[in-house]
């Protein structure tokens, strides 16, 4: 099963680094008492646009805070423009910009630039080891390949037509004894 997880993964990550644009829109919810009825639900919405050779956009708005954020590159440089700045800032390089968004947009940011550009992150969500496939799902509307992360638990959706990856799952320790669900789901299409 390993290897039909690592047979999948490397055609997503050839299919994003194939693609000349690409654009979704997804949200992300978190919780912080994923078993409870009285949770608190966290939510961000996010859209990525982009067209090679580094024509990029990430815009997101997080629920807990008013206004929007985007960070984008106009082909040669960077920007990053926050809720609570009055004016955009030049970022050194897209790199840092997407790396000072992705913290502060709960890791969307990260997620897709890193499979669409090569120079923006040394960790990409195809670079999972050990990763499990459990089989195949629908997934808003579509037939989907269901991976497991082996070494978190971590449940990634991957379209079976485009390769393109529709959802992902995932829990995570906040702190000891505690932990934060989130749901990372993104509408994607490549023009």
């Amino acid at each position: 099963m390993a290897e039909e997880a690592d047979t999948v993964l490397v055609q997503v990550d050839l299919t994003y680094r194939g693609l000349t644009s690409y654009s979704d829109k997804g949200f992300m919810e978190s919780r912080d008492q994923p078993d409870s009825l009285e949770t608190e639900i966290h939510k961000l919405t996010f859209s990525t646009h982009f067209r090679r050779p580094n024509f990029f956009r990430f815009e997101w708005c997080d629920s807990d805070r008013e206004g929007v954020n985007v960070i984008w590159c106009d082909g040669k440089n960077a920007f990053a423009k926050y809720s609570y700045e009055n004016k955009a800032r030049h970022a050194e390089t897209l790199r840092l910009a997407i790396a000072g968004a992705t913290g502060v947009s709960s890791g969307t940011a990260y997620t897709i630039s890193t499979l669409l550009m090569e120079d923006v992150g040394r960790r990409k969500l195809t670079d999972m080891r050990d990763s499990v496939y459990r089989g195949a799902e629908i997934v808003n509307g579509e037939d989907c390949h269901h991976l497991q992360d082996a070494n978190r638990d971590r449940h990634i959706f991957i379209s079976k037509s485009k390769s393109t990856i529709l959802r992902i799952d995932e829990d995570y320790v906040i702190a000891a004894g505690s932990t934060e669900k989130a749901l990372k789901s993104a509408r994607s299409r490549s023009i």
